[in-house]
């Protein structure tokens, strides 16, 4: 039996070597002409970049997709020291350490018994973790029933499912430096603190009481560790689709036509929903997706210096008023002029990523969906304040991805960066369904699916329809 795979992000590399470790002949489809999706690396001027995620958390989640596939984990991984470092105005540094008792003396600076209760908020997200993992993720929600269950409900309750995660934090925290140091995971998950559900609080589990880890090799060495044993089809874009008594037949590329038994859209859900399937086939109408709160999209700045900067891995900096700049992401009111950031610098932690005595940095700042200002000009001045607050005058290489390269390189809805925002609204059984409606063979699996962003929940999101899929056609 043939599975036919379309997008080659890590959903959908996943899910082509689970269905492939099943016993179905598989075939991947990638638009690009490389995979990984966002993960797709590159190199100039003797600067590596990975181009997207950054953030290792979760290490379970790959381990049990490396088991479920028959591998061991190919690569090495660093626990990173310090975890973090978030920058306030540039007035004040909060350095995180993954061993919980080392950060002591600098949360009791931040607030008074600031330790004591970061501990307590630690064996409380542990408890939420642990019971999302076994309840709430690797599963599918097909009615309400599913969701609104006596069991379910009343962990929903417990874990804040009904409360956002800045009321969820405040009932640990009263100051705004604790609240920006556990709320500034929402952006990673395409929310912002006062939006997003108080369930994804357990995303701060991993960062504070597991550590932030670093794939040797970066993610680009993550998504090359799933490329199995099957057909990859690498600068094919797919196009349409044939549906004959309510199944796809093929997929029509723009180099021809490819035929499967089951098919799986990874790629933007929006897009292959609305462009890839004949008309009257799509899951959802134009009406849904207009209606949908999508995540940030982004400018990313890949910048190459001679000289090495004192700062580790990540290093979040949080300008101006954060509320104003989420406002303007999910709310429309106009961009603040002092924006929050991010900087990656991989180099920080393996050697040969830049020229010697150098570093490369990835910069990631958060912008609205479909902004169509000039990012460039944005992203240019950022960079510069950042790298003159260093005294680094001399800038080797420089390469900018907008907005408008989200929607070209991965048809990215509103060129956003991460899909669809973490809403009440927009969480598990809310978000874009794992199967189509209207056509037995279809589903869909990635971000916009449950359980969600980030690359650990695309790996769950890929695990789960495997499993929906296997049972189906018996393998």
């Amino acid at each position: 039996m043939r599975a036919v795979i379309v997008g080659g992000g890590f959903s959908g590399l996943a899910t082509a070597s689970l269905l492939s470790r099943q016993g179905f002949e598989v075939t991947l489809i990638e638009k690009n002409n490389s995979l990984g999706g966002r993960a797709r690396v590159f190199e100039e001027k003797g600067y590596k970049f990975d181009m997207g995620p950054s953030w290792y958390l979760m290490p379970e989640v790959f381990d049990c997709l490396f088991s479920s596939i028959g591998k061991r984990r190919p690569y090495d991984l660093i626990k990173l020291s310090p975890s973090f470092k978030l920058t306030i105005d540039w007035k004040k540094d909060i350095v995180i350490y993954p061993d919980l008792d080392d950060n002591k003396e600098e949360l009791n600076k931040i607030e008074s018994n600031g330790f004591e209760k970061m501990e307590k908020y630690v064996d409380y997200t542990r408890y939420m973790y642990k019971v999302a993992m076994e309840k709430f993720l690797y599963r599918e929600y097909k009615s309400i029933g599913d969701l609104f269950t006596r069991e379910v409900m009343g962990e929903a309750l417990k874990l804040g499912l009904f409360s956002s995660l800045e009321n969820f934090n405040k009932k640990f925290f009263q100051s705004e430096d604790m609240l920006k140091l556990t709320g500034f995971a929402s952006v990673f998950l395409g929310g912002s603190p006062d939006v997003i559900p108080g369930l994804y609080a357990l995303v701060n589990y991993p960062i504070f009481g597991q550590g932030v880890y670093y794939p040797k090799g970066g993610f680009g060495k993550v998504a090359e560790s799933l490329v199995g044993n099957y057909e990859v089809r690498l600068g094919e874009e797919v196009r349409g689709s044939k549906v004959v008594n309510g199944k796809i037949h093929s997929v029509k590329t723009d180099k021809g036509e490819v035929e499967g038994d089951v098919f799986v859209f990874s790629g933007d859900y929006k897009w292959l929903d609305q462009n890839a399937l004949p008309v009257g086939y799509s899951n959802y109408d134009q009406n849904y997706w207009n209606t949908r709160v999508y995540a940030p999209s982004a400018v990313l700045a890949f910048v190459g210096i001679r000289d090495s900067i004192d700062e580790p891995h990540h290093h979040i900096v949080i300008k101006g008023n954060w509320k104003e700049h989420f406002s303007s992401i999910f709310n429309g009111s106009p961009l603040p002029e002092e924006l929050s950031y991010y900087v990656s610098i991989r180099s920080k932690s393996e050697e040969g990523l830049a020229p010697e005595g150098g570093d490369s940095l990835f910069f990631l700042i958060p912008l609205p969906p479909g902004f169509r200002g000039d990012t460039e000009h944005i992203a240019r001045r950022i960079v510069n304040e950042y790298l003159s607050k260093h005294g680094v005058k001399d800038v080797d290489y420089m390469r900018f991805f907008t907005p408008s390269d989200f929607e070209v390189e991965y048809n990215a809805t509103l060129g956003t960066a991460f899909g669809l925002a973490h809403t009440l609204s927009q969480t598990a059984l809310f978000r874009p369904a794992f199967r189509n409606r209207r056509i037995q063979n279809l589903f869909y699996t990635g971000q916009y699916t449950h359980p969600g962003i980030g690359v650990p929940m695309v790996l769950i999101s890929a695990q789960v329809v495997s499993e929906i899929i296997t049972n189906k056609f018996n393998r």
